[in-house]
């Protein structure tokens, strides 16, 4: 509730300044493809979009605000890792537990951007701690941990520190 009323507060200021929200575009679900090509793919796609070369993003929130997913972060006192909403003619607005280690912040933040890129027909998501509930088999799930993981850390990145320090 807390939240829905922040992404409000949000989106009357941005009205009252004259700001329409921007929206990145949105990936079709896969049909037939592989689920981890797909995310990978999307990733992909989406670090060249925004222009990312292969380094860590480093001000992800502000790079995700300027691509239309608006993000905020309460301590949520739950399992609640992260949130997710959408709506036409609103934008995206993702929500993340500051209560977590920065890194889990970071990857959570990813997270709710793939389901802004990957689901956002569906509307809104709730991700709880995958410790604590584990969804085995969770096919939106699963694909926004894989695009969380390929757009923090692109393949390109990995090959070359694997080339030049893993061995």
């Amino acid at each position: 509730r807390e939240f829905t009323e922040r992404c409000l507060r949000y989106r009357e200021i941005e009205q009252a300044a004259g700001i329409e929200p921007t929206v990145a575009p949105a990936y079709a679900p896969p049909k037939d493809s592989d689920l981890f090509e797909y995310t990978e793919r999307v990733a992909e796609d989406t670090r060249r979009r925004l222009d990312l070369g292969s380094q860590t993003p480093r001000d992800l929130a502000d790079i995700l605000e300027r691509d239309g997913l608006r993000a905020m972060s309460i301590d949520t006192a739950s399992q609640l890792d992260g949130l997710f909403l959408f709506a036409e003619g609103e934008g995206g607005f993702a929500l993340v537990d500051r209560s977590g280690t920065p890194e889990r912040q970071l990857f959570t933040l990813a997270h709710e951007y793939g389901h802004f890129l990957m689901h956002r027909h569906i509307g809104h998501w709730l991700d709880y701690n995958t410790d604590s509930l584990p969804r085995k088999g969770d096919r939106v799930e699963m694909a926004a941990n894989r695009f969380a993981a390929a757009f923090l850390m692109p393949r390109a990145a990995i090959e070359s520190w694997w080339v030049t320090k893993g061995k």
